[in-house]
C-alpha cells in the first residue's frame, strides 16, 4: 500500500472522524469532529498529520507541545489511530516519525502517550516503535 503523510485540513475531518467511530469505538458527530479540528488546527502547539491512501485518511495522529514545571518541553500524543483495512501496512510508523520529526523542530526533548489499558494490540506497536512503559496510573476525569 501506497501512502504519503501531510498535514490535517479541515476537509479530513469527516475521514478522521470515521476512523474514531469504527476503530476506536467513539461516538462524536461529524459536526463536533469539524469544531473541535478547526479550533486545533489554529494552534501553533498542536498539530495533526494525517496519512492519505487512494485518496482517503487512513490514519491520523495528534500532538501537542506541553510544558511542566518538573520537566523538559515534551510532545504529547493526544491520539493517533489507524483504519483497521489499513494496518500493519507502516502507517503508524511513519505518523509517529512525523511527530518525532516535529517534537525535534520545537526542542522537544521527548514524547508521550497514554493507551487504554484494553488496546493490547496498540502497546506492542508502541513498543516495536521505540517508546517504553513507564509507570501504570488511573485516568481521572471531572464533566463541568
Amino acid at each position: 500500500m501506497t501512502f504519503d503523510i501531510r498535514e490535517c485540513r479541515i476537509d479530513d475531518a469527516f475521514d478522521i472522524c470515521e476512523i474514531n467511530r469504527n476503530d476506536l469505538g467513539y461516538s462524536f458527530s461529524t459536526n463536533e469532529t469539524v469544531k473541535n479540528l478547526s479550533v486545533i488546527l489554529q494552534k501553533e502547539s498542536d498539530k495533526v498529520f494525517v496519512a492519505i491512501a487512494g485518496g482517503k485518511v487512513a490514519g491520523y495522529v495528534h500532538a501537542n507541545i506541553y510544558e511542566l514545571i518538573y520537566s523538559p518541553k515534551r510532545v504529547n500524543i493526544m491520539g493517533i489511530a489507524v483504519s483497521s483495512g489499513c494496518r500493519k501496512q507502516g502507517i503508524g510508523k511513519a505518523l509517529i516519525s512525523k511527530v518525532e520529526a516535529w517534537a525535534k523542530e520545537n526542542d522537544a526533548k521527548g514524547i508521550r502517550l497514554v493507551s487504554g489499558e484494553h488496546r493490547k494490540e496498540a502497546h506492542c506497536f508502541y513498543q516495536g516503535v521505540g517508546f517504553i512503559k513507564s509507570k501504570t496510573q488511573f485516568n481521572f476525569k471531572k464533566d463541568i
